[in-house]
């Protein structure tokens, strides 16, 4: 939503909106990082959540190329 109203301010606004997303990313991590340790708890189930929490892994990475995707473009000429 904040990328699509960039028309109406300056790009200055939109990416500095769009830096706490990267705060929000990274905390992610860090539960996504504390579940990966947590499954080899559970034996039972590790393949599962391993495959679960690889799309998470991944989901995260095309969020954060994503953001710098817009940051490159918002700055550019």
């Amino acid at each position: 939503m904040r990328l699509l109203a960039a028309d109406l301010g300056r790009n200055e606004d939109v990416l500095a909106s769009l830096a706490s997303l990267q705060e929000e990313i990274a905390a992610a991590r860090l539960l996504l990082a504390a579940a990966v340790e947590r499954a080899a708890t559970l034996p039972h189930r590790e393949r599962q959540l391993r495959l679960v929490h690889r799309l998470g892994a991944l989901l995260l990475d095309a969020h954060e190329q994503w953001l710098d995707e817009v940051e490159h473009e918002l700055n550019g000429p």
